[in-house]
């Protein structure tokens, strides 16, 4: 999902672009709360709604993931919440989103 890596800003993918989590997530950004560095997805097939995908480590099992209305962490979850909605407004506007 994430083919274009180039141009990045500096700070994009601060545990790494190459982690397993985005083969398959949609990476929205990077985030620094409370000290600690979160890059931040959204894993979005599924029926339920989407799961959130937290990766906080290089390692590959360094990483949250579930639905994203039970995640705990509270300004984490309100900035992926934030910047999904802002993904979804991005693509509807070029066509791609759910009517």
């Amino acid at each position: 999902m994430n083919e274009v890596f180039e141009n990045l800003p500096k700070g994009a993918y601060h545990w790494g672009r190459r982690h397993r989590m985005w083969e398959y997530c949609i990476y929205l950004g990077t985030i620094k709360h409370e000290g600690h560095y979160y890059d931040l997805g959204i894993f979005p097939c599924r029926r339920e709604g989407p799961s959130h995908a937290t990766v906080y480590g290089k390692e590959n099992d360094q990483y949250l993931s579930g639905d994203l209305e039970y995640f705990q962490k509270g300004y984490v979850r309100q900035e992926t919440i934030r910047r999904w909605k802002k993904y979804l407004e991005l693509i509807k506007g070029e066509g791609g989103g759910e009517e």
